[in-house]
């Protein structure tokens, strides 16, 4: 009976090991088929690049063109922000986006539009299943990410010009037609040339909405530059461009980045009280001076060091309004509280209509 148990056992044990090779066969055989699949797939979709360009030539990319007015100068410090400004653009790219730069820039006595730089972003992350990621970082590293860092100092070089051909700079990027259009403007966006002077007269938008391609934008973003001798003239021009923009089919967005003509909002509240408490000290000083014979008078000169607690603080109270917008502001100096309230309003304008000073007064 034992020799009969035997004989079965060692059979059922030579069929499994016969089971477990063709498995293990069958196994390799659809690993090697799924990985033959891929390297079809990814070789029959494979994207096709542009020499000069990097961009893709048979998939759908974005475009983000930057326009950088340098026809006026800044300062050392507004060139920080503007490199700010572009290296934030940078890094929000995506992948196969193209990146476009353009300056107004003047060259002799002509005002001309340079191409400065104009590459698709070949990203910097690889797949490790199919990609070499070192060979994919070194090819962003060289073909775009060192070219546009050497000339990042160009571009925010102060430079001035006889004129601002900002409309037709603009016109001809539009009529490219470029899809999943972002334009970004630094400028003040105060257009004088030969067509138009926005220092004298702003354009209705209906005369030259037929020169420009409609549906051709799809953000317009305005990095605006104020200039606070013109600032009125400024926000309409604004306003003009937000119409245009709208008019076009496209999303506007405004953001100030540089003052010039003044300290900046942030700092003018600052220097206006030390020149308050200067202007009080000056004149109590002079009090004490003329009647320094008076015995109820202190004819000691108050030192530098010594805090008095009533100051003359001049607070003024100013209000601005648009057709459904109202913006009031109430701060130490005047010029101060009319580009608050005007800042203010601004933030709430949903029509066209411009926001202008309706009453200003000082409080105390």
């Amino acid at each position: 009976m034992k020799k009969k148990l035997e004989r079965p056992l060692l059979k059922v044990n030579s069929m499994s090991d016969d089971k477990r090779g063709k498995l293990l066969v069958l196994l390799v055989i659809l690993i090697t088929l799924g990985f033959g699949y891929i390297a079809y797939k990814k070789t029959k979709n494979k994207i096709k690049f542009d020499e000069h360009t990097m961009c893709p030539l048979n998939k759908e990319y974005s475009n983000t063109v930057i326009i950088i007015d340098k026809s006026d100068k800044w300062s050392d410090s507004d060139s920080k922000r503007i490199l700010n400004l572009i290296n934030k653009i940078d890094i929000s790219l995506e992948l196969y986006e193209r990146l476009t730069i353009k300056v107004i820039e003047p060259e002799g006595n002509v005002t001309t539009t340079s191409t400065y730089f104009d590459l698709c972003n070949p990203g910097n992350k690889a797949n490790p299943l199919y990609e070499n990621p070192r060979r994919i970082l070194k090819r962003y590293r060289e073909s775009f990410q060192k070219p546009l860092a050497s000339l990042k100092e160009l571009l925010i070089k102060p430079e001035t010009s006889k004129t601002t051909p900002l409309l037709r700079v603009i016109r001809d990027e539009l009529l490219e037609e470029k899809k999943n259009l972002r334009l970004i403007v630094i400028s003040d966006f105060m257009e004088y040339s030969n067509e138009y002077n926005f220092y004298r007269r702003i354009p209705n938008v209906d005369e030259l909405i037929d020169t420009f391609p409609k549906n051709s934008i799809k953000n317009f973003e305005a990095r605006y530059i104020m200039r606070l001798r013109i600032k009125n003239k400024i926000y309409d021009s604004l306003n003009f461009f937000e119409e245009l923009t709208h008019k076009l089919g496209g999303k506007f967005n405004k953001k100030e980045i540089i003052v010039i003509g003044g300290n900046s909002p942030r700092h003018m509240k600052k220097s206006m009280q030390q020149n308050i408490r200067r202007n009080s000290l000056t004149q109590k000083y002079k009090h004490i001076k003329s009647n320094r014979h008076s015995p109820e008078i202190e004819t000691r000169r108050p030192s530098k060091k010594s805090k008095f607690k009533k100051q003359m603080r001049n607070i003024y109270f100013c209000k601005a309004s648009s057709k459904r917008a109202t913006g009031w502001a109430k701060k130490v100096g005047i010029d101060l509280a009319k580009h608050t309230a005007l800042r203010e309003c601004e933030k709430r304008r949903v029509t066209n209509t411009p926001c202008r000073l309706i009453d200003c007064y000082m409080v105390r």
